[in-house]
């Protein structure tokens, strides 16, 4: 391909460099989604600045089993995110002094403009960590009728954690309740240390993408912790398998470099943006009858899962955000000066609507990532066999009877799979019998 026929668009050129890569199609996706939103931090917002302003950050969780490409996607969004290092030092004893209690200590330099947590840390080493990665931009505006210079600062961090298990190890219920201040980005974050003082996040936004199995989902959620809040604002990607298999990882073209370079250079662009986004007339109409006419009734939902209940009661803020990424994602910046960009802050009708059907697409299966305890203890069981049916190498047959007890014979008895489980996701609508045995209803002969 030559360099003048590469994609005109940055998601096709996502694509096109990851052309190669085994994950699936959603993975790949969503991946590029969260590019754009960690590109962003808290610099770009809807509404009143002042007064509950919603930001673009998001918390994809990639669920799939060992060996679904989880990994190669994260990388690949981190490889590009470390790219931008800051051109001068900027971490100093004055500028990021973490607490209001502590005195001044010497803090690591921060290298990176946007700031990237490690993939194993410490509760407390995440909070000052994220309290130290404080970033300041001049943004031009409009001030009774004179443009002004308006320097704006705020703690913006990300993660990119191809095992999400790493973060949870210990003091799971602080962690998660740090990820819902951290997403919400209300104006300042505390922790009291112990011993060391209180530690204070000023302006704090959190992006979070992580992958994991759906076995650590099951872990979790028998807690009870992530249940209502992390899982109303966690994206749960699920896929059963890989778009295709390849033995050997195969060298990069120029022309896939060439893909990967315009998205570096989109991606310093977007650092640039400092200002609020509004929608256009049209994109209001549409949302503001999407959301106080359509949602409730039977049809509007894309999953009836109960478990996705408090999911779909924030989807209008799910909708927002993506409406801002895609909008944020093919943007022209014009670049006039130091501190003068110049950007369409308008986000179209077309783009509205764009970012239900994309969310329609992971919230047909999100359900296959979270089993929450509840009074039927066979519910677990007959979640996994769902999700072992689905898998590549047994959804176009029917297996029998035996097949299925030899695999989950350890979760529960023959008289129990045979008399209890398997006739309750029968009767539910998710297998059927056919030829002797076992399978996804719905699945193609």
């Amino acid at each position: 391909m030559d360099c003048h026929q590469l994609p005109p668009t940055n998601r096709g050129k996502w694509n096109y460099f990851l052309s190669d890569c085994t994950s699936p199609d959603i993975f790949i996706e969503f991946g590029f989604y969260y590019l754009i939103a960690a590109s962003l931090q808290r610099r770009v917002w809807f509404g009143n600045l002042k007064y509950k302003p919603l930001f673009p950050n998001i918390y994809p969780i990639l669920v799939g089993r060992p060996g679904v490409g989880k990994g190669l996607v994260i990388d690949a969004v981190a490889s590009i995110l470390r790219e931008h290092k800051l051109k001068e030092p900027f971490a100093t004893e004055a500028k990021n002094k973490p607490t209001e209690d502590l005195p001044a200590t010497k803090i690591v330099e921060q290298e990176l403009v946007i700031p990237i947590a490690a993939n194993a840390t410490t509760f407390e080493k995440l909070v000052t960590v994220m309290a130290q990665s404080t970033r300041r931009i001049r943004r031009l505006e409009t001030v009774e009728g004179e443009q002004k210079v308006i320097p704006y600062s705020h703690c913006s961090l990300c993660f990119c954690l191809e095992e999400i298990a790493s973060l949870f190890k210990k003091k799971t219920e602080d962690v998660v309740n740090f990820l819902l201040e951290a997403y919400d980005c209300k104006s300042r974050y505390e922790y009291d240390t112990v011993g060391r003082g209180k530690i204070l996040i000023s302006m704090p936004c959190l992006n979070f993408f992580g992958g994991t199995t759906p076995d650590f989902m099951e872990s979790v959620f028998d807690d009870a912790i992530l249940n209502q809040g992390f899982s109303s604002r966690a994206w749960f990607i699920y896929a059963s398998e890989n778009r295709f298999n390849r033995m050997f990882i195969s060298h990069q073209t120029p022309e896939q470099w060439s893909c990967r370079q315009h998205l570096v250079e989109h991606v310093r662009k977007l650092t640039r943006l400092c200002g609020e986004l509004h929608f256009s007339k049209e994109a209001s109409e549409f949302f503001t009858h999407w959301w106080e006419e359509e949602v409730g009734r039977q049809h509007s939902r894309t999953n009836r899962s109960v478990k996705l209940d408090a999911y779909f009661a924030r989807k209008q803020i799910h909708a927002i955000k993506m409406a801002m990424i895609k909008h944020c994602s093919e943007l022209v910046i014009e670049e006039k000066g130091e501190d003068e960009v110049l950007w369409n802050r308008e986000i179209t009708l077309a783009t509205a609507q764009d970012s239900l059907a994309t969310l329609a697409k992971p919230e047909e299966t999100m359900h296959l990532a979270l089993t929450f305890g509840g009074t039927n203890p066979f519910y677990k069981v007959g979640q996994a066999i769902l999700r072992f049916l689905s898998n590549p190498h047994y959804k176009d047959t029917s297996l029998p009877f035996h097949s299925i007890f030899a695999e989950f014979a350890d979760r529960c008895t023959l008289d129990e799979l045979k008399e209890q489980i398997l006739p309750m996701l029968i009767e539910t609508g998710k297998i059927e019998f056919v030829n002797e045995g076992y399978r996804l209803k719905g699945t193609k002969e």
